[in-house]
This record gives C-alpha cells, structure tokens and sequence, in this order.
C-alpha cells in the first residue's frame, strides 16, 4: 500500500515538472532590421529592396519566418539569414510589412512597420507631324522620363475623331528614352488624323498632347513640259508632293549615254553610266536617295509605292505588272539596264525598271511587286548603265 503512494507521488511530480517546464517556454525574440518604419520605397521590378528580420527562439529553435504585406504573403524564410529581395509591386501609397516568427513549440511572435511606396508618373510628347503623303505619314514622339515603374510599352496612337487612346490605332515603339519616329500607313486621301504619344505601365497609361494632320487628297497636283535647251527634247513633269519630276526617262545625248539596243521606242530612253552633273535638264537635277524616298512616301511608302508609280497595263509592262495603277503620272517603264563588261547586253527589258540616283544607290521597279526599293550599288555595278528620272531644283 505504502508503495502504492509512492508511486502516485512520484507521477504527480513529474507531471507537475511537466508542466512548470511547459509554462516555462519563452516565445520567439523578432526583429524587422531593414527597412526603417516610414521607410520610402520605389515601386515596380527595377527597384527591388531587401528586408532583413533577426529571429531567434531563447529555448529552442526557429521553425519558419513568415513575411507579409497587408495581410498577404509573400514569403516563407525557413532558416537564417531571414533576408528576403522583394519586387514592391503594390499599388502606391503606404502599406504594412510584417513580421511573424514561430518556433518549433509552435509559439510566435510579430513584428511591424509602415513601408510607404512612391512611383513616378512616365513623361511623353507628341512632336509636329514630320511628314505627310497621300497615304503615309510620319509622326514622332518623346519620351522624356521612363517613370517609376519604368515603362513597358511606348508607341501612338491615332484615329479620325479626336482624342485618341490605345483602344484606336496604335503603333508600338522601343521602349528606350528619346525621339522615335513611327510611320503611319495604309490612311486615307484628304482625311485628317489626330495623333498621341503614349507610355504604358503597370499603373496605366499616360498621353502626350495631340496633334493633327490631313493627308493629300491626290497623288499629283499639276503637270506640265519642260524643254531641255540643249537639244530641244520635250518631257513631260509632274507635282508629286512639294517635288516637281520628270513623268519621263532622259534622252539627253551624252557621251556616255546609249540607246538600249533591241528597242526602238525612245519613250524608254537613254542609259548612263553615272549621275554626272552635266547630264540633268538646266535648272533641274538627278535625284538623291533621300528625294526618292520623299516621292516613295508621298505615294504610301515602299511597300506600295511602286504600283502607283508604274504605268499601268501591259503595254510594255509584262504581266502581272504587280499593284501598278500609275495613280501619280509618274509613267515608269521596265527598260531594264545594260551590262557592259563583255560587250552591250540589255537586261530585264519588260521586267524591271532602274534609276541611277545621285549616291552610290539605284532605285528599282519590278514587274512582279507593288513595292519600290532603294538598293546600294555593288562593287560589280560599274559595268552597268541606268535609266535618269531629273528632278526640279
């Protein structure tokens, strides 16, 4: 009986040191070292920052260290160093960080501060319209300031209304800092269009101002004749644009000129060898490859520039003769080109026509495309001899 009691008594002690110890355990000690309370950070993935917490369990061990914002997870930290690089993509304004360590007795403790997130509002401009055709314009824009978050996405908008957003046409551009340019294609004759720079980031959209402009309502304003003094050759010229040229290939008879050999008709003609100043009808030029990229993108752009400046039909155009309306009376025909290193050989006759321009490119036409390119002449292009188009000065 008497060890009946002892053993009972010595049960109730140990339960009783149980318990003491239990009662005894000491919650987790917790930190938040980095940032300061009222600390200003900047929002968005450019600018992330580092939060530090000291945690550590005066009779046991840390389990985890939870981190949150508002409320919100944002991650779990399972062993020490308790550091943490967050990307502060929440809305601005101020918001509370905080701090939870729990030990492996399942106690915790919590920590928190105030965070205050600052953004910067991007900076555009839409700068004057630069250029404007028949279809195709050029407009620019600036962006000053990629803004705080930094922007993601630039470009303009446009539309025939006023007011234009990012819901109407849009063209996008690099992102970088700067002036860009961003042609406008495929528009309508004698329509006025109203255009905005944009900038876009994870906080929305900003606008620069508007600008407008009204495309011209025809592809050549005027035409005329022009007599060369020099042999008393009459040629056909027409407005395209501010730019007044000839609607015909040059005849001129110079030195270095010839006619292709195997065509009798001289609407195609004369071929030279090079832009020498002396061949161009008097007060008039040959072309350089920024005036021909000006006509290109009065008449819509390159890509369809050339079907309306070749003749149409196929009178000396083989078929498809690709996109050619001839809408701008510039009368281009595929004369082709000769090759002169192993005698005369004529070349592309009813498929292609080349101009000679007045820096190392030529311009080209083909039977087969709508399009116009300007193409850098080879190390071999001395051998051949273009068509001339002259320009008014």
């Amino acid at each position: 009986m008497k060890n009946s009691k002892n053993i009972v008594y010595l049960f109730g002690l140990i339960v009783l040191l149980f318990a003491c110890k239990k009662d005894n355990r000491k919650a987790p000690l917790l930190e938040i070292v980095s940032p300061a309370n009222n600390a200003e950070i900047f929002q968005g993935p450019w600018y992330q920052f580092t939060i530090e917490v000291n945690a550590n369990d005066p009779d046991g061990l840390i389990r985890n260290v939870d981190l949150k914002i508002d409320n919100n997870l944002i991650c779990e930290l399972k062993s020490p160093p308790y550091t943490y690089n967050w990307e502060s993509m929440v809305a601005p304004g101020k918001h509370t960080l905080t701090a939870i360590a729990t030990d492996n007795d399942g106690l915790s403790t919590s920590a928190s501060i105030t965070i205050i997130v600052k953004s910067i509002t991007p900076s555009v401009s839409t700068l004057p319209v630069s250029f404007v055709g028949t279809t195709y314009a050029i407009c620019e824009s600036n962006l000053v300031s990629m803004g705080i978050p930094r922007v993601s996405s630039r470009g303009i908008c446009w539309n025939k209304s006023g007011s234009p957003t990012i819901s109407d046409s849009i063209i996008i551009v690099k992102t970088d800092t700067g002036t860009f340019a961003s042609p406008l294609s495929g528009l309508q004759l004698g329509t006025t269009y109203y255009v905005k720079a944009f900038a876009q980031n994870s906080n929305g959209v900003v606008y620069g101002n508007q600008v407008s402009f009204t495309t011209a309502a025809a592809y050549s304003s005027d035409t005329g004749i022009v007599v060369d003094t020099r042999d008393q050759q009459r040629y056909k010229w027409v407005k395209i644009g501010k730019q007044v040229w000839m609607a015909e290939n040059l005849r001129y008879n110079d030195p270095s000129s010839m006619y292709y050999p195997t065509i009798s008709d001289t609407s195609y003609g004369r071929f030279y060898h090079d832009a020498s100043s002396s061949l161009a009808i008097p007060g008039w030029h040959i072309p350089s490859k920024d005036e021909w990229q000006e006509l290109f993108n009065f008449v819509g752009g390159n890509d369809v520039a050339g079907g309306f400046l070749k003749e149409a039909g196929n009178a000396h155009w083989i078929s498809p003769n690709l996109g050619a309306t001839n809408m701008a009376n510039f009368n281009i025909l595929p004369a082709g080109d000769i090759f002169t290193r192993f005698g005369v050989s004529g070349e592309g006759v009813g498929t292609i026509a080349r101009f000679m321009v007045n820096d190392p490119y030529i311009s080209i036409f083909d039977y087969n495309s709508n399009a116009a390119t300007l193409l850098i002449r080879g190390t071999g292009s001395g051998w051949y001899l273009y068509s001339v188009r002259c320009i008014k000065n």
